[in-house]
């Protein structure tokens, strides 16, 4: 057993190491780009916790809401209702993921000076911009 709690420990490693917890790679990156300091950086990590959280929360009612609704709409006797409840299931889970987008959205923007988050939104607007001319390929 000893030994199947080190391979644990060693696995979890990385995702459990300071260096992750102090924004290493990609959010590191655009933490200094914008140029947080450390109140700032910690705020905005807690901010995307709490907000992943609740997104795969939503994630999962929308995934339970459209299995439901496949299952209703392939029964051999049509259930109305059974497909009324499960689109409107499945439309709160869509809806509370907008929510939870834009409310993240706006506590980050609340942590930043509006020099930071013209920043902010160049960066991703030159990500937009990319992603577009992918497209176009």
């Amino acid at each position: 057993m000893p030994r199947f709690l080190l391979l644990l420990a060693l696995s979890l490693a990385p995702v459990l190491a300071p260096e992750a917890l102090a924004g290493e790679g990609k959010m590191g990156r655009i933490a200094d780009e914008v140029g947080l300091d450390d109140k700032q950086r910690a705020a905005v990590e807690d901010i995307l916790y709490k907000s992943n959280l609740s997104k795969v929360e939503a994630k999962a009612r929308l995934q339970k809401a459209k299995l439901e609704l496949q299952h209703s709409l392939t029964a051999a006797t049509l259930d109305e209702k059974a497909v009324k409840t499960s689109t409107d299931a499945a439309a709160a889970a869509a809806g509370d993921l907008v929510r939870i987008r834009v409310e993240r959205i706006v506590a980050i923007r609340k942590q930043l000076s509006a020099e930071q988050w013209d920043k902010l939104e160049g960066m991703w607007q030159d990500r937009d911009e990319d992603e577009d001319e992918d497209d176009d390929e």
